[in-house]
């Protein structure tokens, strides 16, 4: 019976496990988290801080972000909020900590200063998921050539070298540093697709897809000649999987009367949406306008 059981991790779980792990290898990117989440505890066990924050972002017409945490039990969203907050108030929290550097009785100040130069739907079907990972996983490897929404926005802002303002504040530019750029994305976006692999690989072969496949209703094809042979690789599959549980259930009696059970239940589905169709086709559609195509 414990061989049958089947381990279904949360898939968000899962997905952000696989852009934790690809990002690990990269020294500049552990920097900027704890960079994030040193600013996040800095302003937020400081009201002073904060109070003083809104100064500067006032004086320089900043609508300012709460800054946030890239830790918790939601490590993507966090991630996201964290980054989003950073780039809107970048301009207001450098300043302010910039100010605040050269005290020495403000050594958390000072430390983030260091830091920073050290890098300037719960309704899903596996079938969803699926499709959602081939989308994503095709968005990245065209970010290789064509930045992505963000990056963009960035490098319209900075300019080709030897452009370097951003949100009004000077950045360290070098001329190399568009080619190791590009170099760390590519590295990153396949990193990220190999991960991807690795911890979904498993929802396209076995028991997972055999049970997609058959019990998702979209999948199942309109035409009755291949409706007639589909799923049937997908149910042994999925009784060899089932099997010791199966043989000690009376009502199972063998895999060939299973196929058989399975090519009734197929033609009844058919017969019940051709007879729906049938219906609605009969006057119907001409009746009831408020629910036409």
């Amino acid at each position: 019976m414990f061989g049958s059981l089947v381990t279904i991790w949360c898939v968000a779980h899962r997905l952000e496990l696989t852009a934790l792990d690809s990002m690990k290898s990269f020294p500049a990117l552990t920097e900027l988290k704890k960079s994030i989440n040193g600013i996040y505890k800095h302003y937020h066990t400081s009201a002073k801080a904060t109070r003083e924050l809104k100064t500067v972002a006032e004086a320089l017409n900043i609508h300012l972000v709460k800054p946030g945490t890239i830790d918790g039990t939601r490590w993507l969203p966090h991630t996201l909020h964290g980054l989003s907050a950073l780039i809107r108030n970048y301009q207001a929290i450098l300043f302010h900590l910039e100010s605040h550097a050269s005290d020495m009785h403000d050594r958390e100040a000072s430390d983030l200063m260091k830091g920073r130069a050290s890098h300037t739907r719960d309704g899903l079907t596996l079938h969803m998921v699926s499709d959602g990972l081939q989308k994503t996983t095709l968005a990245l490897v065209a970010m290789k050539t064509v930045p992505g929404q963000h990056l963009k926005q960035f490098l319209d802002e900075v300019g080709p070298f030897p452009g370097n303002m951003y949100s009004g504040v000077q950045l360290d530019r070098k001329q190399v540093d568009d080619d190791n750029l590009h170099k760390v994305k590519e590295k990153l976006i396949n990193g990220f697709c190999d991960y991807v692999t690795t911890q979904f690989g498993s929802l396209d072969d076995g028991v997972f897809k055999a049970a997609a496949t058959m019990f998702d209703l979209s999948n199942w094809p309109e035409d009755i000649t291949d409706l007639a042979t589909f799923g049937l690789a997908d149910l042994e599959t999925f009784v060899s999987h089932f099997k010791g549980i199966l043989e000690a259930c009376e009502d199972f009696i063998s895999i060939q009367e299973a196929k058989r059970e399975w090519i009734d239940l197929k033609v009844e589905d058919y017969n019940a949406e051709q007879a729906v169709e049938k219906w609605w086709q009969s006057g119907q559609r001409t009746r009831r306008p408020m629910f036409s195509d």
